[in-house]
């Protein structure tokens, strides 16, 4: 903790300037003694920056400004000074949408895509969320399906400007790149998205780009060990719980599909094998079911199997060709699948569709 590295600080430093008999060679610089000094110093570093990337037209001067944001926010990361950090990642996600002209905008960018790749195991609870709006901002165009209908109409949006040239592979790379947060950071990383996710689809027009990312970034996280995805997986159950149940029916079927992908995914189901059924497919499943429900009530118990071997031989290679090739579910899933999916998907069915 931040506070305690300061007070220990303080303490040594005392004990230092008390102490005449030490002489400045002998003198050494602690961990808690350099937090102290930059606990003093990092709001004028930087109000000096943030004027120099803004009220100076000369870009070298500029270019140099945002080089020492980024060396103050190593400090502040790895000094878990998480306020001060959220205050400095705040204004350079701004500063991407607002500076003077593109040339700059697109330094930032960079700028910022340097400080995830280095310090994103540092962030804390709260300092993705303006980056990842920063993101849903650039790339509202860039929704799976287009919605004309809000969710709420009261909600309006306002634009970013645009930045010609938008670095996309950067910006998907910051989603790829969450395979190599800690737990803890991933955790917090989900927490971020869904509140970005929540608050993307309430605005007018509604956009789901941060709910794909969030299918996306439960899909290639599938490797966690078990218990982190399990923790993972509370987060996106609320969220998929969320979202699923709004009373707006494009965006709940959508996240249904999109449920049913992560599912089938964990559960090592084969989706391409699977048949694609149409609605007069159902009709005709339909129709033959009851046929056959009734052959059965019209028959005694234990007669269908004798009297119909080769249905029953058919319905085997059906069950034997389902199991080993479309529903291969591996052992590691499978205990997770019975005690978490299971009740998920009834849940989340009973509140849908009714």
């Amino acid at each position: 903790d931040s506070s305690k590295l300061i007070r220990r600080g303080k303490k040594q430093l005392q004990k230092l300037m008390s102490d005449s008999q030490i002489s400045q060679n002998e003198v050494k610089i602690t961990i808690e003694i350099l937090l102290l000094a930059f606990d003093r110093l990092w709001s004028t570093l930087f109000a000096t920056f943030s004027l120099c990337m803004q009220g100076i037209q000369d870009d070298t001067t500029a270019n140099l400004a945002i080089n020492g944001q980024e060396k103050m926010v190593f400090l502040l990361s790895h000094f878990s000074m998480t306020k001060e950090l959220e205050t400095v990642i705040c204004f350079m996600s701004a500063f991407c949408t607002s500076a003077e002209n593109d040339q700059r905008r697109c330094s930032g960018l960079e700028a910022l895509f340097d400080i995830i790749n280095e310090n994103s195991n540092f962030f804390g609870d709260n300092a993705w969320i303006p980056i990842l709006e920063l993101f849903s901002n650039l790339m509202r165009n860039r929704s799976p399906i287009e919605i004309t209908k809000p969710v709420d109409s009261e909600v309006q949006v306002t634009n970013a400007d645009l930045i010609s040239n938008l670095p996309i592979e950067g910006i998907e790379k910051v989603y790829y790149n969450t395979i190599y947060l800690d737990r803890f950071s991933f955790n917090s990383f989900l927490m971020c998205i869904c509140r970005v996710s929540t608050a993307e689809i309430f605005m007018n027009p509604p956009s789901l780009y941060s709910f794909k990312k969030i299918v996306d970034i439960a899909i290639l996280n599938m490797n966690r060990v078990r218990f982190v995805w399990s923790q993972a997986w509370s987060i996106l159950n609320s969220h998929f719980c969320r979202i699923g149940c709004l009373s707006h029916k494009q965006i709940s079927m959508y996240v249904i599909q999109q449920l049913a992908k992560v599912v089938s995914v964990v559960a090592g189901i084969n989706t391409k094998r699977l048949p694609q059924l149409s609605s007069s497919n159902l009709l005709e499943i339909d129709s033959t079911s009851q046929d056959q429900l009734q052959d059965i009530d019209s028959n005694p118990k234990g007669s269908s199997q004798d009297e119909n071997p080769s249905l029953h031989n058919d319905n085997d290679g059906i069950q034997n060709t389902v199991s080993s090739e479309n529903i291969s579910i591996s052992d590691k899933w499978q205990h997770f699948q019975c005690e978490i999916f299971s009740p998920f998907c009834t849940i989340f069915l009973n509140q849908t569709l009714y």
